[in-house]
């Protein structure tokens, strides 16, 4: 369970921001996620990285383990694929025969040399600078709020002021208000029309957070 980042945008130009947004707050409409991403995450991706870099030499998925995965193929029994591809989408379904990892690996493999990640988690992390999407997104008048997972994400809504040419305030703070987890930013229009996204200094964080 990660800790919850509270988020907070205070928009100069609440309609634009409205209009691209509706009543809700995703991230899909900064940068979207491809939705062949959408595949389970986590040692059973590296199992199926490690099954299709031994079998194929020449066009290895490249990703640091911090360990083998060989001994971990033994829980996989050598038979024929059982599951239907669409179910990895669908359903998150997770391999169960050696013949369904080898159907998984192709899936990981194809996502990596599209998009050069091999699945959801690690896109998330590299595009939005989190692993999940924005929740518990509630609109007060000109501002928004939501919570993210571990962190802020201050490079996304720069992202998103330069694409959209929205103006705000951004702040984000931990719920664990002594970790100092917080940030405070505002876009910037230069003489040139351009946007600039800028950090604000924070003296207490805190008393920030607490705020």
């Amino acid at each position: 369970m990660p800790n919850y980042v509270i988020n907070e945008i205070e928009f100069k130009n609440p309609d634009k921001a409205i209009a691209i947004f509706g009543d809700g707050f995703d991230f899909n409409k900064i940068i979207e996620k491809p939705k062949t991403l959408d595949i389970i995450s986590g040692s059973v991706t590296d199992d199926a990285i490690y099954l299709w870099n031994c079998e194929h030499h020449d066009d290895k998925i490249i990703k640091p383990l911090g360990y083998s995965r060989e001994k971990s193929l033994v829980w996989y029994p050598d038979s024929e694929a059982t599951i239907p591809v669409e179910d990895y989408y669908t359903k998150q379904a997770t391999p169960k025969t050696l013949g369904d990892l080898r159907v998984f690996a192709q899936l990981v493999h194809d996502n990596y040399k599209q998009y050069g990640y091999t699945d959801w988690y690690s896109w998330c992390n590299a595009k939005w600078g989190v692993k999940w999407n924005a929740s518990e997104v509630e609109w007060h008048g000109t501002a928004v709020t939501f919570w993210t997972p571990w962190g802020g994400v201050p490079e996304l809504l720069n992202t998103m002021a330069q694409k959209f040419g929205l103006e705000f305030t951004y702040r984000y703070a931990d719920e664990d208000v002594n970790n100092c987890n917080v940030g405070s930013y505002e876009t910037e229009v230069n003489e040139l029309g351009e946007i600039w996204f800028q950090e604000c200094f924070i003296e207490d964080s805190t008393a920030f957070a607490c705020e």
